[in-house]
């Protein structure tokens, strides 16, 4: 017997897309979470843990009217997060944030 192999297979109890329902389903203690940086950093009671050892990449859309371009404040954002992701993110001032106050 293996015993790094689970007996019996490992399913998910929850499923969901959506950020903030593992967010509370972590909050309410139904396991693990795996939440970005922008969420658990505003929770004090979270610990990170493998954070030097583990990194996920994700491929994120910006989808707009081609006339929205037109605005500038929606211009200003375009051009800030085509920057930031063909640069250095420690330019902006955040680490891995876009924008900070």
């Amino acid at each position: 017997m293996n015993a790094a192999r689970p007996t019996q297979p490992i399913r998910a109890g929850s499923s969901s897309t959506n950020v903030y329902a593992h967010l509370t389903a972590t909050l309410e203690g139904a396991g693990i979470g795996l939440l970005p940086d922008f969420v658990a950093d505003q929770h004090s009671g979270f610990v990170s843990v493998l954070d030097q050892q583990f990194a996920h990449s994700a491929t994120f859309w910006v989808v707009l009217r081609h006339e929205s371009l037109h605005n500038p404040a929606v211009a200003t954002i375009y051009q800030g997060l085509q920057d930031y992701a063909s640069g250095d993110p420690s330019s902006f001032g955040g680490g891995s944030h876009i924008f900070s106050q």
